[in-house]
């Protein structure tokens, strides 16, 4: 009984540690990826449904795309438990009952973080896409 008890301490120990490894080597990949300095990115917003199409050019300073955009002033975000996410880009508002979402798309491949998160670096070309469906 003692032995099992002590295989269960042990697995969840590990369990834990591995969590902890990957979360902590997931936030170094994102910080390594940030540029310092001047950079000017584009920014291009597009809603199929009205064959909206509209192409932003910005310079900054920051880091993260999330902080460009809030200098854009072309957002509307809502905070949940995972980070802000996209409500609003260009006053064209989702419904989340019809699936709506923003699609972000960095240098031609889907983000693979939120957009507090998402460093940018010169040259950076961003596609804000209206999606439908989960």
């Amino acid at each position: 009984m003692k032995n099992n008890n002590f295989k269960i301490i042990i697995s969840s120990l590990l369990v834990l540690l591995i969590a902890v490894g990957g979360f902590l080597g997931y936030r170094y990949y994102n910080e390594s990826k940030k540029v310092k300095g001047s950079k000017d990115i584009v920014v291009v917003v597009k809603d199929s449904k009205t064959n909206y199409d509209k192409t932003h050019k910005h310079s900054t300073d920051t880091e993260t795309l999330g902080k460009a955009l809030d200098e854009m002033n072309i957002i509307g975000t809502k905070d949940s438990q995972f980070g802000r996410y996209l409500e609003k880009v260009d006053g064209i508002t989702v419904n989340a009952d019809n699936k709506e979402w923003w699609k972000i798309i960095i240098n031609g491949e889907d983000s693979q973080s939120g957009i507090d998160e998402a460093p940018i670096k010169n040259g950076d070309k961003i596609e804000i896409i209206l999606t439908v469906g989960w």
